[in-house]
């Protein structure tokens, strides 16, 4: 090992110390080089983990007179199917089943159209609203003899009415009436059309 003395004052000494280590003492770490800003920029920044989106799903078919749920309108070609519907549900005197896809609907309703008249599923149809009207046929009792009998003898008298009352009653009085409807009925009849007759006249 070689050994190097130093003289001199304590200024000098430093000096030659400074100057010896820094021509043979041992080589100082290499300062890193600075990086350039547009390297930084070209590195590509880690993204956050963020979840997968996912379609939303598809609204159900559209009903009858309705728009497509993401719609405030119907469009022309749904408006043009809605008034086939119509036409075709009024020619065919079915009732338009709401509850069911408007395009299952027409298909439903052009091959029942086509079949004349024949039934397919998802058409509603009430046999029910199909019948003829009926008259309504009312049943009348003893008591209603009893009322209309009434009203004759206030319109016409008590005499008037134990006159008349056995050719309007079809029997000598009230409590003979054959129990039959058709004969309350006939007693009614008779009674109603007197008064009418006095009121009229």
């Amino acid at each position: 090992m070689m050994k190097v003395e130093f003289s001199g004052t304590p200024t000098e000494v430093v000096s030659d110390m400074h100057a010896f280590l820094g021509s043979a003492g041992p080589a100082a770490d290499p300062v890193p080089a600075p990086v350039a800003a547009s390297q930084v920029s070209d590195v590509p920044e880690p993204k956050p983990d963020t979840p997968e989106e996912k379609p939303a799903p598809k609204s159900d078919a559209r009903k009858f007179g309705e728009s497509d749920a993401d719609k405030a309108r119907r469009t022309k070609e749904q408006m043009a199917t809605d008034k086939e519907i119509e036409e075709l549900a009024g020619a065919l005197g079915v009732e338009i089943d709401k509850t069911v896809p408007a395009d299952r609907l027409v298909i439903a309703l052009r091959e029942q159209s086509a079949s004349a008249g024949g039934t397919k599923p998802n058409i509603s149809e009430n046999p029910e609203d199909r019948k003829e009207p009926t008259e309504e046929v009312q049943t009348f009792t003893r008591d209603d003899v009893r009322e209309w009998l009434g009203k004759y003898a206030e319109k016409f008298g008590m005499a008037t009415a134990q006159k008349e009352g056995p050719s309007l009653l079809g029997a000598p009085k009230l409590s003979e009436i054959p129990d039959d409807p058709a004969a309350f009925a006939k007693a009614v009849t008779n009674l109603q059309a007197a008064i009418e007759a006095d009121i009229n006249g």
